[in-house]
């Protein structure tokens, strides 16, 4: 019956290991100190003092382009741990390499190496101002409130006129750019609803520069509610469906309590969503469960009489009537 074994032994340079490393790959210049670190230590990961002859090394060219080494050397000696710490002062950018040189008792060398750069500090970023960028702080505005356009620009020095336009010119000044960024405050008046745009013209070495922002003023008290509701809640298919319209003020505290009318209409309660005899209404066809969804047969207005099943004009004077209401009623 056949057997076997085996056996391994490591064989070293030297009774100790030798390590360098540094504690990151780039520095910047006169912000960061390159350091160097370097441990010794047994092959049972327990450390040991050791004397290590450390060389930073700088690659240079002389002017006539000819390569040499400018060396800078350290004796130092690890503690009882086996750590050591070096630091190294860079005069100028370039990739450095690291070297370590180490004895044992039996005089057996044991070497290490490392790399690292240093680079200039990055440039400064200065912002890319636009040439003209104008944004208002809010879409919406009532009177007295005060309108912040905030403004950046790149034309310093320059002189910016700026204009509040709606149904005519409400206002302009001329404003010296003497900053990148500013706000412009511009107050909101009564007589700038429902809206104004507020403008900005650079002329520059004869070439203009312009640009505008709108400030929205609502007549939020003469918004008008509109309601369309049915005229009953269940149909059967086939059955002619009429829907009321309803447009009304749109209730606001603001008109509640401005006019006495308006208060008399908010102590009233709501209102029906179906008068009895709508203005303006539509009339269709719901859909029939043999042939499914159907288009609506049409718009119906008053003085329009159609036939509640085929949605047909029942005699000549009733499309004259749809014809005259025709041009009375929105289209739909």
């Amino acid at each position: 019956r056949p057997r076997t074994a085996s056996a391994s032994t490591l064989i070293t340079a030297a009774q100790f290991r030798l390590s360098v490393d540094t504690t990151q790959y780039r520095y910047i210049l006169g912000e960061e100190t390159p350091t160097i670190i370097v441990r010794t230590a047994d092959y049972d990961g327990n450390g040991v003092s050791r004397r290590v002859e450390l060389a930073v090394i700088e690659p240079m060219k002389d002017r006539e382009g000819r390569r040499y080494e400018e060396r800078t050397e350290y004796d130092i000696e690890t503690d009882s741990e086996g750590r050591a710490t070096v630091t190294f002062e860079a005069q100028r950018p370039n990739r450095y390499q690291v070297e370590a040189w180490a004895v044992d008792d039996a005089n057996n060398p044991v070497f290490d190496s490392d790399t690292f750069r240093v680079e200039e500090p990055p440039e400064e970023e200065r912002p890319e101002w636009p040439t003209l960028t104008m944004a208002r702080d809010r879409s919406r505005y009532v009177p007295g409130e005060v309108a912040r356009i905030h403004t950046l620009t790149d034309q310093l020095g320059a002189w910016m006129l700026v204009t509040v336009e709606g149904e005519r010119l409400f206002d302009h000044v001329v404003h010296r750019l003497q900053a990148n960024e500013f706000d412009l405050r511009v107050p909101v008046e009564e007589a700038y609803r429902p809206g104004v745009s507020v403008e900005g013209f650079i002329v520059r070495e004869g070439e203009r520069i312009d640009d505008s922002t709108s400030l929205s003023v609502p007549h939020d008290d003469m918004q008008l509610e509109v309601i369309v509701a049915p005229e009953q809640e269940q149909y059967e298919p086939g059955q002619a469906a009429t829907y009321a319209i309803t447009v009304r003020d749109r209730p606001t505290s603001r008109t509640a309590t401005s006019t006495p009318a308006a208060a008399r209409r908010a102590t009233r309660g709501p209102r029906r969503h179906h008068p009895p005899r709508p203005r303006l209404c539509w009339q269709m066809r719901l859909p029939s469960p043999r042939f499914g969804l159907r288009r609506m047969a049409g718009r119906g207005c008053a003085g329009a009489s159609r036939t509640p099943r085929t949605g047909r004009h029942r005699s000549s004077p009733g499309r004259t009537a749809a014809r005259r209401c025709s041009s009375r009623c929105p289209t739909t």
